[in-house]
């Protein structure tokens, strides 16, 4: 009977030392673990569980705490309506020079202004930014994508490219232009952003604001 209980405590260590691994060890044993447990986070802005690079719900960067956030500086929003009343001087002179076509001179023009709006900060910085200093970045600090550039630009460039429906667009897009820059005004006045802005994410900064954003990984070795 001691036999067969030495033989049973026998094989069944062997059977524990020789078995397969936890699930547990698996995943620790996993590269791929670390790295899903680097992006599976919650955002330290707005606290919702992130699964990618940036949060989907507002755009943050996980692993930026709100010290850092905070050192992104604000720019002055008399810079800002200054380098938007540069933008405008182009755009006023092709409505001078192609508006006053009957009907096909409003529907150039809108096509115009939609597309000039819509690309003004493709390269990082329009022109009423590049001479002020000024550049669009991630709300994070980090740099813009393109399309980001394109989508906070879409409120000031859906009122003038209204122009592009014939006749009706005399009367639509310039009432609809001013209830959006006015919008954009007070948006800007009061929260020190956009609609753009809050579409896209984005904000503007001055060039010499550099914000180095550490990375998750680096974050987590920190502690």
């Amino acid at each position: 009977m001691s036999r067969s209980r030495r033989i049973s405590r026998s094989s069944g260590s062997v059977g524990a030392a020789s078995g397969p691994a936890s699930e547990d060890e698996k995943m620790i044993r996993s590269t791929d673990f670390f790295k899903k447990l680097e992006v599976r986070m919650f955002c330290t802005n707005c606290g919702s569980n992130v699964e990618g690079e940036f949060c989907t719900n507002c755009g943050a960067r996980p692993g930026l705490t709100d010290a850092a956030a905070s050192a992104i500086p604000v720019t002055d929003v008399g810079l800002r309506v200054a380098g938007y009343l540069l933008d405008a001087i182009p755009a006023i002179v092709v409505g001078l020079l192609v508006g006053w076509i009957p009907v096909v001179g409003a529907i150039i023009l809108g096509f115009i202004l939609l597309i000039y709006w819509l690309l003004r900060d493709i390269a990082g910085s329009s022109l009423g930014k590049l001479i002020l200093g000024l550049k669009v970045v991630k709300k994070d600090g980090s740099p813009s994508g393109a399309s980001q550039r394109i989508l906070r630009n879409l409120p000031i460039a859906f009122g003038p490219a209204l122009l592009i429906i014939p006749l009706a667009g005399y009367v639509i897009a310039p009432v609809v232009a001013v209830i959006l820059i006015l919008t954009e005004a007070i948006l800007l006045l009061t929260k020190k952003e956009r609609m753009g802005d809050m579409l896209a994410g984005t904000t503007v900064v001055k060039k010499s604001a550099a914000v180095v954003v550490a990375p998750p990984s680096s974050l987590s070795a920190n502690g």
